[in-house]
């Protein structure tokens, strides 16, 4: 297994795993001595890094090469079936149960996913992060120590595609696709 980051997570994650870490800051680089090209043939990876945009593209431009993404959970969570490609559970996070999640999703150290949530594809949970009922779009990036509080009708909090919530805020309204969200209580700022 190899370890594809540029950096914390990827460090992080190579010392869970007892693996050496491939450092990438350009997927582009041909001076890289460690990209996906010189890996040997069919390697199973993982893409280390917290932004999923940059995650997905080192996943895209790995695969290229014909090695295969794999998964990592750390954490405390019994998934129901083997997990997607490239998601990435670290220690001390705690997902409970009826939880979808999909391709590339980062559930990072401490985070906390309750019931009935859905994580898509390359979504980012930072640590300590605290989720409760609902639907985490596509690149969205949950910051460190936020709480996403559920809806009080039952439906699942909506957060859009490519949207952020910032350190430590506390969201009680869904957010539009792209949105930034800060503070305590949440506010919209973009």
């Amino acid at each position: 297994m190899i370890v594809y980051g540029a950096g914390g997570l990827g460090r992080e994650l190579s010392k869970e795993m007892g693996l050496s870490c491939c450092y990438a800051d350009d997927l582009d680089d041909p001076s890289m001595s460690c990209g996906p090209d010189t890996w040997e043939p069919n390697s199973n990876f993982i893409a280390a890094v917290g932004n999923g945009m940059v995650r997905s593209s080192m996943v895209k431009k790995a695969m290229s090469f014909g090695h295969r993404p794999n998964w990592w959970n750390n954490g405390d969570y019994d998934p129901p079936g083997r997990l997607q490609p490239n998601v990435i559970i670290m220690k001390g996070s705690l997902l409970t149960v009826d939880i979808t999640i999909e391709e590339g999703v980062l559930v990072n150290i401490g985070a906390m996913v309750g019931h009935d949530c859905i994580l898509r594809k390359y979504c980012s949970i930072q640590p300590h992060a605290n989720l409760s009922g609902c639907e985490v779009g596509p690149f969205a990036y949950i910051g460190m120590g936020a709480n996403i509080v559920a809806a009080k009708d039952g439906r699942l909090r909506q957060i859009g595609a490519s949207a952020v919530i910032g350190a430590g805020a506390v969201l009680t309204h869904d957010v539009m696709a792209g949105e930034v969200w800060v503070g305590n209580p949440a506010r919209r700022i973009r």
